[in-house]
This record gives structure tokens, sequence and C-alpha cells, in this order.
């Protein structure tokens, strides 16, 4: 696990923010959270369920909300990888194009939902 602790009021887009590798070309970054809340030690290993830091708002961030995003690469522009949840419900966010242009797309099976970038994602489980 690698990450970054900026002041709240710093100029850095992603605030105080987190790094976790999963595999060589796999890392997810967690951003926003609130500052000086990282429990986690840079180097150690985290496990499922573990808790890790505090959602927040620092950086670029008008409100507390978590950034998440799995990517290639451990730094802020690695290209975006597709991410597999469970016990979630997904559905297109209504008129999204008319916030955001760019074309979306849906991947559904029987058994798993993907998210992509235009979708109203909650929790499904009890």
């Amino acid at each position: 696990m690698g990450g970054g602790k900026t002041d709240p009021l710093a100029s850095n887009i992603l605030g105080n923010y987190i790094v976790i590798r999963h595999a060589e070309h796999e890392h997810s970054m967690l951003a926003h959270l609130q500052f000086d809340s990282i429990w986690a030690e840079l180097g150690s290993k985290v496990t499922r369920g573990q808790k890790i830091a505090r959602c927040g708002n620092t950086g670029n961030s008008t409100e507390p909300h978590l950034h998440f995003g799995l990517q290639s690469k451990k730094g802020f522009l690695g290209d975006g990888l597709p991410i597999h949840f469970t016990d979630i419900c997904a559905e297109p966010y209504p008129n999204y194009a008319e916030i955001d242009p760019r074309p979306t797309e849906t991947i559904e099976n029987t058994d798993t939902t993907f998210i992509t970038r235009g979708m109203i994602v909650w929790n499904d489980g009890d």
C-alpha cells in the first residue's frame, strides 16, 4: 500500500489519498480522504474489510465523498480498469449525456454488474 498525505487546503487535486497495489498492473486509488485519517502504514498489507481511512473532502472537493478508481498504474493518470462489485445495483443516470457527452457503456450478466461512468450505484446488501 502507498499513499499521500496533504494539508486539506493544499492545491493537490487528490487531497489526502491512498493507492493500494493489488497486482503488478492493478492499483486502486481512494482520494479526498479526511485529513490525517489514514490508519494503514506506508508499505503495509491491507485486507478486505479493514478500515484504512475516513471519507473526507480534501483536495479539489466541495463536500465529503470518495473518489475511487481501479487503474493500471499507481499514479493518478493510469489507464482505468473495469471494476467488479458484488451486492450492488446500478442503472444509467437519467440524461447523463447532458452533463458529459462522452459515450458510456454498461456491461452486465446474470451474476455481476460492472460500473462505468454515467451510472447511479447503490448497495443491495442487507
